[in-house]
C-alpha cells in the first residue's frame, strides 16, 4: 500500500511516499523496547514502523512560500515513480502549527483526495514530530514554536492505541477504497502515538506546570521540534538532566511519518479532516481586541 504524507504545518513543508509493506503493527516489532529506564531510547527509523520511503522532498517555507506545495507533491510522486491513481491513502498535518500551512495543507490534500477519489486523513503535527520516538515506545515532549512567546506542546508517555486490523479492513471496504487500502490494518503503522497531554500552548516558563502531572516518575525523555531551544532553561531548571534535545532533523515533522501514521489513523479520522487549532490565529486575536473595546 502506498501513502502520501502531505507536512505544510511547520516550516519545512514538503511532500512523502512511502510503501508499507511489513504486516506487523510497529507496536509488535521483534525488541521493541518498553517505556521506563533511566536510558534514552534510540527513535525507530521508518523500516522499523514497517514503512519503505520512496521519495520525501521538504522545502524552507522561510525561503520559498507554502503555495509551492502542490509543486512538491508532483516531484514527490515523479521521484517515486509513482502516479496518484496508486495512491491509496493521502495524509496531511492539520496542525497545531502555521495557520496559513494549515490551511493550504488541508486544501492541497483534500483537493487531490477529490480528484482521485482517495481517503484524505488528519495527522496530528505533534504526533507526527513525534513518532519516531513514540512508536519506540520512548516517552517524548513534543514542542514547536508558536510565536508570540510560546509552544505548541504534546507530551507523549510512548503509550500507543492499537488499531484493530479487522477494524481497519471493514472501515475501507464499506467506504469503498478497494482491496488496497482495506490492508491497510494489517500493513500500515497500525499503533498510534496517544499524548498524555495536550496538544496545548503555553509560555515556556508555563510549560512545566502544563506537563508535570503527566511526566513519567523517572527516565530520560527527549524534547524535539522547533520550540526547545525555547524551553530548555524552562525544562532544565525543573528537572536538572532529565532531557535531551536531539535537534536538526527533530525540529520539524517529516512527511514521511505523516504518511505512516495516516496509514493506522485513516478509519480514525472523520472525513473531511478537521484542522488543529489550540488557540486564536493572529487575525482573530486583532479582532477580539476590538470587539472587547
Amino acid at each position: 500500500m502506498r501513502v502520501l504524507g502531505i507536512e505544510a504545518a511547520t516550516r519545512l513543508a514538503g511532500a512523502a511516499v512511502v510503501e508499507i509493506a511489513d504486516a506487523r503493527a510497529p507496536g509488535a516489532a521483534a525488541g521493541a523496547p518498553g517505556a521506563g529506564g533511566s536510558t534514552l531510547r534510540a527513535p525507530w527509523t521508518l523500516e522499523a514502523a514497517g514503512a519503505r520511503l520512496l521519495a520525501e522532498t521538504v522545502h524552507d517555507v522561510h525561503r520559498a512560500p507554502a503555495e509551492r506545495l502542490l509543486a512538491q507533491v508532483e516531484t514527490a510522486l515523479r521521484d517515486a515513480g509513482a502516479s496518484l491513481a496508486e495512491i491509496d491513502i493521502i495524509g496531511v498535518s492539520a496542525g497545531p502549527g502555521s495557520f496559513t500551512g494549515i490551511r493550504v495543507g488541508l486544501a492541497t490534500a483534500q483537493g487531490l483526495g477529490a480528484g482521485a477519489g482517495r481517503p484524505v486523513v488528519a495527522v496530528p503535527s505533534l504526533a507526527a514530530l513525534a513518532a519516531p520516538w513514540a512508536l519506540a515506545g520512548a516517552p517524548v515532549l513534543a514542542v514547536l514554536d508558536a510565536r508570540r512567546g510560546e509552544v505548541y506542546y504534546a507530551l507523549f508517555s510512548g503509550q500507543t492505541s492499537e488499531i484493530d486490523a479487522a477494524d481497519v479492513a471493514g472501515a475501507a471496504a464499506r467506504r469503498d477504497y478497494g482491496a488496497a487500502a482495506a490492508a491497510a490494518g494489517a500493513a500500515a503503522a497500525a499503533s498510534i502515538p496517544e499524548p498524555a497531554t495536550g496538544p496545548g500552548a503555553a509560555r515556556p516558563e508555563a510549560l512545566a506546570d502544563r506537563i508535570a502531572a503527566a511526566l513519567p516518575a523517572a527516565g530520560a525523555m527527549a524534547v524535539v521540534g522547533s520550540g526547545a531551544a525555547l524551553c530548555r532553561a524552562a525544562l532544565e531548571e525543573v528537572w536538572p538532566g532529565r532531557f535531551s534535545y536531539p535537534g536538526g532533523a527533530a525540529d520539524a515533522p517529516r512527511p514521511a511519518w505523516t504518511a505512516v501514521l495516516a496509514a493506522g489513523l485513516h478509519r480514525v479520522r472523520p472525513e473531511p479532516p478537521e484542522p488543529i487549532y489550540v488557540r486564536r490565529s493572529d487575525a482573530e486575536e486583532a479582532r477580539h481586541g476590538r470587539d472587547r473595546r
